[in-house]
Protein backbone atom coordinates (compact mmCIF):
# COMPACT_ATOMS: atom_id res chain seq x y z
CA UNK A 1 0.00 0.00 0.00
CA UNK A 2 1.06 3.39 -0.97
CA UNK A 3 1.85 6.33 1.83
CA UNK A 4 -1.09 8.20 0.42
CA UNK A 5 -3.24 5.29 0.60
CA UNK A 6 -2.27 4.87 4.27
CA UNK A 7 -2.78 8.28 5.48
CA UNK A 8 -6.27 8.35 3.52
CA UNK A 9 -7.47 5.11 4.93
CA UNK A 10 -5.81 6.78 8.41
CA UNK A 11 -7.60 10.18 8.11
CA UNK A 12 -10.97 8.02 6.91
CA UNK A 13 -11.29 6.32 10.00
CA UNK A 14 -10.50 9.07 12.01
CA UNK A 15 -13.03 10.91 10.35
CA UNK A 16 -15.77 8.44 10.68
CA UNK A 17 -14.62 5.11 12.56
CA UNK A 18 -14.36 3.36 9.08
CA UNK A 19 -12.81 -0.29 9.43
CA UNK A 20 -13.72 -1.46 5.75
CA UNK A 21 -11.33 -1.11 2.95
CA UNK A 22 -12.52 2.67 1.13
CA UNK A 23 -13.49 2.96 -2.52
CA UNK A 24 -11.98 4.67 -4.73
CA UNK A 25 -14.27 7.73 -4.58
CA UNK A 26 -14.52 7.30 -1.23
CA UNK A 27 -10.71 7.52 -1.23
CA UNK A 28 -10.66 10.80 -4.10
CA UNK A 29 -13.53 12.49 -1.49
CA UNK A 30 -11.25 12.44 1.15
CA UNK A 31 -8.03 13.61 -0.59
CA UNK A 32 -10.23 16.65 -1.77
CA UNK A 33 -11.24 17.18 1.20
CA UNK A 34 -7.32 16.93 2.65
CA UNK A 35 -6.06 18.87 -0.08
CA UNK A 36 -8.30 21.95 1.15
CA UNK A 37 -7.67 21.85 4.34
CA UNK A 38 -4.12 21.53 3.76
CA UNK A 39 -3.99 24.42 1.27
CA UNK A 40 -5.99 27.04 3.04
CA UNK A 41 -6.07 29.10 6.26
CA UNK A 42 -9.22 29.31 8.66
CA UNK A 43 -11.04 32.34 7.67
CA UNK A 44 -13.00 33.81 10.20
CA UNK A 45 -14.67 36.68 7.86
CA UNK A 46 -15.01 34.53 5.15
CA UNK A 47 -17.65 32.23 6.42
CA UNK A 48 -21.35 32.30 5.04
CA UNK A 49 -24.10 30.87 7.38
CA UNK A 50 -25.04 27.64 6.09
CA UNK A 51 -27.59 26.65 9.01
CA UNK A 52 -30.86 25.97 8.03
CA UNK A 53 -33.68 27.66 9.67
CA UNK A 54 -37.00 26.50 10.94
CA UNK A 55 -39.94 28.55 12.24
CA UNK A 56 -41.31 27.12 15.54
CA UNK A 57 -43.71 28.22 18.15
CA UNK A 58 -42.37 30.07 21.14
CA UNK A 59 -44.10 30.14 24.19
CA UNK A 60 -43.70 33.47 25.67
CA UNK A 61 -42.89 33.05 29.27
CA UNK A 62 -44.88 36.03 31.13
CA UNK A 63 -43.28 37.42 33.98
CA UNK A 64 -40.26 34.97 33.79
CA UNK A 65 -38.01 37.72 34.79
CA UNK A 66 -39.63 39.13 38.09
CA UNK A 67 -39.77 35.46 38.57
CA UNK A 68 -35.92 35.07 38.18
CA UNK A 69 -35.35 38.30 40.43
CA UNK A 70 -37.80 37.10 43.34
CA UNK A 71 -35.84 33.87 43.45
CA UNK A 72 -32.17 35.70 43.18
CA UNK A 73 -33.66 37.79 46.40
CA UNK A 74 -35.15 34.75 48.11
CA UNK A 75 -31.58 32.48 47.40
CA UNK A 76 -29.45 36.01 48.44
CA UNK A 77 -27.98 34.84 44.88
CA UNK A 78 -26.85 31.82 45.37
CA UNK A 79 -27.71 28.16 43.70
CA UNK A 80 -29.63 25.86 45.92
CA UNK A 81 -27.77 22.72 44.72
CA UNK A 82 -24.22 24.11 44.46
CA UNK A 83 -23.73 27.05 46.38
CA UNK A 84 -22.58 29.15 43.54
CA UNK A 85 -23.06 32.47 43.59
CA UNK A 86 -22.02 33.64 39.29
CA UNK A 87 -25.58 35.51 38.86
CA UNK A 88 -25.18 35.09 34.74
CA UNK A 89 -25.06 31.27 35.26
CA UNK A 90 -28.32 31.35 37.75
CA UNK A 91 -31.38 30.36 36.14
CA UNK A 92 -34.88 30.51 37.68
CA UNK A 93 -36.55 26.70 37.49
CA UNK A 94 -40.11 25.75 37.82
CA UNK A 95 -40.45 22.91 39.73
CA UNK A 96 -43.78 22.32 38.75
CA UNK A 97 -43.26 23.06 34.79
CA UNK A 98 -44.50 26.72 33.08
CA UNK A 99 -48.51 26.97 32.55
CA UNK A 100 -48.51 30.96 32.65
CA UNK A 101 -48.20 33.47 35.18
CA UNK A 102 -50.22 31.77 38.05
CA UNK A 103 -46.92 29.33 37.82
CA UNK A 104 -44.06 31.94 38.61
CA UNK A 105 -44.68 31.93 42.22
CA UNK A 106 -41.21 31.83 43.68
CA UNK A 107 -42.66 28.62 46.16
CA UNK A 108 -42.98 26.64 42.42
CA UNK A 109 -39.25 28.22 42.11
CA UNK A 110 -35.36 26.73 42.94
CA UNK A 111 -32.37 29.12 41.72
CA UNK A 112 -30.15 26.92 39.98
CA UNK A 113 -26.67 27.21 37.93
CA UNK A 114 -27.53 26.35 34.27
CA UNK A 115 -26.16 22.30 33.98
CA UNK A 116 -28.46 22.15 37.58
CA UNK A 117 -31.46 23.11 36.30
CA UNK A 118 -31.08 21.11 32.73
CA UNK A 119 -30.29 17.75 34.98
CA UNK A 120 -33.41 19.18 36.91
CA UNK A 121 -35.95 19.22 34.15
CA UNK A 122 -34.70 16.16 32.83
CA UNK A 123 -35.35 14.48 36.14
CA UNK A 124 -31.90 13.45 36.55
CA UNK A 125 -31.42 15.42 39.73
CA UNK A 126 -34.44 15.82 42.30
CA UNK A 127 -34.77 16.65 45.82
CA UNK A 128 -35.56 14.21 48.84
CA UNK A 129 -37.63 16.28 51.38
CA UNK A 130 -38.01 13.04 53.95
CA UNK A 131 -35.62 14.35 55.96
CA UNK A 132 -33.85 17.80 57.18
CA UNK A 133 -32.27 19.29 55.58
CA UNK A 134 -33.38 18.34 52.19
CA UNK A 135 -30.93 16.66 50.12
CA UNK A 136 -30.01 15.96 46.61
CA UNK A 137 -30.67 12.60 44.88
CA UNK A 138 -29.38 11.54 41.47
CA UNK A 139 -30.28 9.53 38.83
CA UNK A 140 -28.42 6.15 37.96
CA UNK A 141 -26.82 7.86 35.04
CA UNK A 142 -25.07 10.40 36.93
CA UNK A 143 -23.62 7.95 39.59
CA UNK A 144 -20.26 8.11 37.20
CA UNK A 145 -19.86 12.40 36.31
CA UNK A 146 -18.59 14.52 38.00
CA UNK A 147 -22.22 15.06 39.36
CA UNK A 148 -21.63 12.23 41.44
CA UNK A 149 -20.58 14.48 44.45
CA UNK A 150 -23.69 15.97 44.52
CA UNK A 151 -25.66 13.16 45.76
CA UNK A 152 -27.05 13.48 49.54
CA UNK A 153 -25.54 17.06 49.59
CA UNK A 154 -27.91 19.14 51.61
CA UNK A 155 -30.11 21.46 49.65
CA UNK A 156 -29.86 25.10 50.22
CA UNK A 157 -33.39 26.98 51.11
CA UNK A 158 -34.25 30.56 51.31
CA UNK A 159 -33.87 32.26 55.25
CA UNK A 160 -37.67 33.19 54.45
CA UNK A 161 -40.10 30.29 54.99
CA UNK A 162 -42.24 32.18 53.10
CA UNK A 163 -40.59 31.60 50.12
CA UNK A 164 -39.39 28.27 50.19
CA UNK A 165 -40.44 25.22 47.52
CA UNK A 166 -43.63 24.06 48.25
CA UNK A 167 -42.95 20.32 49.57
CA UNK A 168 -45.48 18.79 47.53
CA UNK A 169 -44.30 20.18 44.12
CA UNK A 170 -40.56 18.85 45.10
CA UNK A 171 -42.16 15.49 46.08
CA UNK A 172 -44.54 15.20 42.47
CA UNK A 173 -40.98 16.15 40.88
CA UNK A 174 -39.40 13.66 42.49
CA UNK A 175 -41.90 10.53 42.16
CA UNK A 176 -41.64 12.04 38.23
CA UNK A 177 -37.66 12.01 37.99
CA UNK A 178 -35.70 9.16 37.09
CA UNK A 179 -33.78 9.13 40.49
CA UNK A 180 -32.18 6.43 42.62
CA UNK A 181 -34.93 5.88 45.43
Amino acid sequence: MKNTEMELGDLARYLGGWTMPLGRSEKANIAIQKEAVASSEFDPTSIADARKKAVCAIVLRQGQPGFRLALLNAYDSRCAVTDCNVVCVLEAAHIVPYRGAETNDVRNGLLLRSDIHTLFDYGLIALDTDNEPWTVVLASSLADTDYAGLAGKAVRLPPNEMDRPSKSAIDMHRRASRVIS
